[in-house]
């Protein structure tokens, strides 16, 4: 399972992924999973075992830290297993998901391909620190995680359903989300702030074409002319 999107990551390593790039790589995954519908919540135990890990709960990862990746090096020693993903077993549920989603997004755009690791005798790892994610990779990381979990055309149709329903009570809205996706509000939270400035962004330049065609601003093109 997964064999050609592994050729394609392979391939592509070292090229800088986009956001959308990293959306449109777990959009990939939920529809090799279930090809017939987007299903909630996403079943990440199970996509991380299809691609070949082990998930662990430990207790003792030290208080900074919430989750890690291991691959190669002693992991088969440790854990008697070449690919295992940890997550603290103190954080909560819907977190640890979180975790196990972000862990995966940096074996994929971060390990395959990457010819450092060719020698399984060296260790690949990354650890999901509690902190604010700063680096560019967990910031893409976080990002896939967040489309896997709570895939975008889903999300927005259950997120519009259930404003409406609520009377755009957002409280309810957020608990709502939360248990469907199996998410922490946090990031429930998060997830509709983004939705909201695309949204934003839409009407603002709808505003802005509506205004030139009923003549109270005027359109200047950026576009320019190429003489041969």
């Amino acid at each position: 399972m997964y064999e050609d999107l592994i050729q394609y990551l392979e391939k592509r390593y070292k090229k800088k992924y986009t956001a959308l790039e990293v959306e449109h790589l777990a959009d990939s995954i939920l529809i090799e999973n279930n090809p017939a519908e987007l299903v909630a919540p996403t079943p990440i135990v199970k996509i991380v075992s299809d691609f070949g890990f082990k998930a662990f709960k430990i207790e003792n990862l030290g208080e900074d830290i919430s989750g890690n990746i291991y691959i190669g090096g002693t992991t088969e020693k440790v854990f008697h297993h070449d690919k295992v993903i940890v997550v603290q077993a103190k954080e909560e549920l819907y977190h640890q998901r979180f975790i196990i989603a972000h862990e995966l997004g940096h074996y994929l755009l971060d390990y395959i391909g990457n010819p450092t690791f060719e020698d399984p005798k060296k260790l690949f790892s990354k650890t999901y620190i509690k902190a604010e994610h700063e680096s560019f990779e967990d910031i893409l990381a976080d990002k896939f995680a967040a489309e896997l979990l709570m895939p975008s055309r889903l999300f927005l149709q259950k997120y519009i359903n259930i404003m409406d329903y609520s009377r755009n009570n957002i409280v309810f809205t957020v608990t709502y989300l939360s248990v469907f996706f199996e998410v922490k509000k946090e990031k429930i939270i998060k997830r509709i702030a983004e939705i909201n400035e695309c949204i934003e962004y839409i009407d603002n330049k709808q505003r802005f074409y509506d205004d030139v065609l009923e003549g109270k601003c005027r359109y200047t093109s950026n576009l320019i002319e190429i003489n041969e």
